[in-house]
């Protein structure tokens, strides 16, 4: 009787396991924070808007570390690890693996480490980079970082801006004086066929084989008295941009001599979508950029003129 007694008790005893795990469930869902039962797809979208909301990979970092339910949401959302500043190794290389195959917004402010080993990290990834910003990036290495992530082509580069005040930019001597060291930013660069907005400072602009013909704003802006871009360089440069809605030319920009009246541009460049005319630079240089350019004059357009 023990036996059959035994028998008929185990099966139900193996009936009521599935009923206490089933039971133990509702419970952990009690006890977790109200946030934590939401599907995973929508507290991805969620974090998302901590990324859209600043440039700072370290929200996005915190938020990783909250618990491990966050942290493998976080893992597994790309778009969270396209935006980040290229300041240190470990971090870029993190984020290039962490978004997959999405497109970037990268920055560069103040590297702790040399500009050559963050290149060497970023230069595969260039054909996915959208947004290139170089704030105030002093040194010798500037050229050799540009020389550097330009060896793959930026196919989707958007924007790029390069900031190089003056107080940054270093000097050599050469021939008795100490000179400016301009970087020199090259053609391939702002040879993408999606660049829409280009802006640099102290950079040597070599425009002649870049493809600009969706750009809509660009600024150049110089604190030296080197003549690059000269009028003529630059006039063929917005022939190639019939988009363009904002022109800045600030600075010292002058060519060494005056043209003369042979050489003065005859063709006419027009820019049907100017909105913003904004030229701070020498009075010949921009007499000799204004001649033939031709924008709506029908009040839409603002236009800021300032010899220097």
């Amino acid at each position: 009787m023990a036996t059959q007694s035994t028998g008929e008790v185990a099966p139900t005893t193996q009936a009521r396991e599935p009923a206490s795990a089933e039971l133990t469930r509702p419970h952990r869902d009690v006890l977790a924070p109200p946030v934590n039962r939401l599907p995973p797809e929508i507290l991805s979208e969620v974090f998302s808007y901590v990324h859209d909301e600043s440039d700072n990979i370290t929200h996005v970092v915190k938020i990783s570390h909250v618990c491990v339910w966050w942290r493998e949401i976080a893992l597994d959302t790309p778009r969270l690890w396209t935006t980040f500043t290229l300041d240190h190794p470990d971090v870029v290389t993190a984020c290039l693996e962490r978004s997959g195959a999405m497109s970037l917004k990268l920055s560069l402010t103040k590297p702790r480490y040399p500009l050559g080993q963050i290149a060497r990290l970023i230069a595969p990834a260039l054909p996915r980079v959208r947004v290139l910003c170089l704030h105030r990036p002093g040194g010798h290495d500037l050229q050799s970082f540009i020389d550097n992530i330009t060896a793959s082509s930026a196919s989707i580069l958007e924007e790029l801006e390069i900031e190089y005040p003056q107080g940054h930019v270093p000097l050599v001597g050469i021939t008795g004086s100490m000179q400016p060291v301009i970087p020199l930013l090259p053609s391939g660069l702002v040879s993408s066929p999606v660049l829409r907005r280009l802006s640099i400072q102290n950079v040597t602009f070599l425009p002649e084989h870049a493809v600009t013909h969706v750009l809509v704003c660009l600024h150049i802006e110089r604190n030296y008295t080197d003549p690059t871009p000269d009028v003529r360089t630059l006039r063929e440069f917005l022939k190639q941009c019939p988009l363009l809605e904002e022109l800045h030319v600030v600075g010292t920009i002058q060519d060494p001599e005056p043209m003369r009246s042979a050489e003065r541009p005859r063709d006419v460049i027009h820019l049907p979508h100017l909105r913003r005319l904004r030229l701070y630079c020498n009075r010949v240089y921009m007499t000799g950029l204004l001649r033939g350019l031709k924008w709506p004059r029908d009040g839409t357009t603002v236009v800021t003129l300032r010899s220097v």
